[in-house]
């Protein structure tokens, strides 16, 4: 995977907003079979609060009756929700609602979150399953840099997995491990210590700052608003 890094010695807007991670997104990619009963899977915006009391609808349309399940899994394929739970159906346009809440009634933690559908008639089952699908590289735009006020702003082209790392030549902090972001324009912030807040890194030799992200599945959902595990705790979405 390749990734975009600034190198001090340059203007720093000027060198991040050409630093850019080429890198080929394959949409609908899957190792899984496609499901040919279920189709036309969207949800109604890529992130949510659930402790404001927002909610996400969730829409798709099934080719033949049958029982549909509808699962919220988190991250490890774990489910989160059972929305549906081999409801009948009959063919046609279905809509659903997820509030944030697990089976337990409690506001999951904040994350990223896929979609498992199922639908069972005799002698057939299909499956939805994003998850199973290898993740892909994105493109990432780099577009700011304040040493000063510690920002770091950039754009993706999809909703995906970022890592942010700050490096000198002799120490270096992860800044985001992985953590979940909307397609768009992202603001982080960062305080510019290493790890152990006793060196400032942007002060020193061989300062960079590298950006690499990877696809989230398809109709991915990220929560926002549990401190209790913040994934977007040092970072602003702009609308």
């Amino acid at each position: 995977m390749r990734g975009c890094s600034t190198e001090t010695g340059h203007p720093p807007l000027a060198a991040l907003a050409g630093c850019v991670l080429v890198a080929l997104l394959l949409a609908g990619h899957s190792d899984a079979s496609p499901s040919r009963g279920i189709s036309s899977v969207s949800v109604s915006k890529g992130f949510f609060n659930p402790r404001l009391r927002q909610t996400i609808g969730i829409s798709l349309a099934v080719e033949r009756p049958g029982l549909l399940t509808l699962l919220v899994l988190d991250s490890d394929d774990r489910v989160a929700r059972r929305l549906v739970s081999r409801e009948p159906v009959e063919a046609g346009k279905l809509s659903r609602s997820w509030d944030g809440r697990d089976d337990e009634g409690g506001v999951v933690a904040d994350g990223a979150y896929s979609l498992k559908i199922e639908l069972r008639n005799p002698g057939r089952r299909d499956i939805y399953l994003p998850s199973g699908r290898n993740a892909k590289p994105v493109d990432v735009v780099t577009t700011f840099y304040d040493r000063q006020n510690g920002v770091v702003a950039y754009k993706l082209s999809a909703p995906s997995r970022v890592f942010l790392q700050a490096r000198s030549f002799r120490v270096s902090r992860t800044i985001v491990a992985g953590e979940p972001r909307p397609a768009g324009s992202v603001i982080d912030h960062w305080n510019g210590f290493d790890e152990d807040g006793k060196e400032y890194i942007a002060a020193l030799p061989g300062f960079s700052i590298s950006i690499t992200a990877t696809a989230l599945p398809e109709n991915a959902i990220i929560t926002v608003g549990n401190r209790a595990l913040p994934a977007l705790a040092s970072a602003r979405v702009r609308p």
